[in-house]
């Protein structure tokens, strides 16, 4: 007759077989998480970079519209400046200033300067 409850022993081969495979299994799994955990990150740093273009592209428009910017091309746009007229570019930044207002301001009182 059999007895009912009787446990299959397992040899010492077999227990460390089971203990490598649940070491992987865990190693596994943790990896899991961390590539998750990075993931996680790279979301909200995506999430957070659409806002600030969300953002700076509404302030664009909104300076467009006022006419202090002008878009110039894809990649440029033209500012109207206390300073004067500049042209930027995306990679590039300050291109060139098209109207210096300080170089005009100073010809101006040297020529005042002269009348008196």
């Amino acid at each position: 007759m059999l007895k009912i409850g009787v446990k299959r022993r397992r040899t010492k081969a077999q227990i460390a077989e089971d203990k490598e495979e649940e070491v992987l299994k865990l190693s596994e799994q943790q990896e899991a998480i961390a590539e998750l955990a990075s993931l996680r990150r790279r979301v909200q740093e995506a999430e957070h970079a659409a806002a600030n273009n969300v953002g700076a592209a509404k302030l664009m428009s909104h300076m467009i519209n006022a006419g202090a910017v002008k878009q110039d091309g894809e990649e440029e746009i033209i500012v109207n400046a206390v300073g004067g007229v500049q042209r930027f570019g995306i990679n590039e930044g300050l291109k060139e200033i098209l109207y210096d207002n300080q170089e005009n301001n100073d010809q101006l009182a040297e020529e005042q300067a002269n009348q008196d």
